[in-house]
């Protein structure tokens, strides 16, 4: 085995979302880890295919760090959350 195969991809959780998303709740989302979060804690909607489809482009854009990335995964949290009625409005 190659010394240094068995590392990790560096995943940056911290990494902001393009733009804060608000929720209808008065939360909001400011960062890929709060949306993660969002995503798999007590949510009763996480099986639907957006938030499946949210989960890994969060996963990718922690991995790759690429505004790309982030952009798409921010704009598929928001999708999933216009499915399921709880985007709030921006202040």
């Amino acid at each position: 085995m190659k010394r240094g195969s068995h590392l990790r991809r560096v995943r940056r959780w911290s990494e902001n979302l393009t733009e804060p998303i608000h929720l209808k709740d008065g939360g909001i989302l400011r960062t890929l880890q709060d949306a993660a979060r969002f995503a798999s804690t007590d949510n009763p909607f996480e099986q639907r295919e957006a938030w499946q489809a949210a989960a890994r482009k969060l996963i990718a854009a922690a991995e790759s760090g690429a505004a790309s990335d982030i952009k798409a995964a921010t704009n598929q949290v928001v999708h999933a959350l216009i499915d399921d009625g709880r985007l709030g409005a921006r202040p």
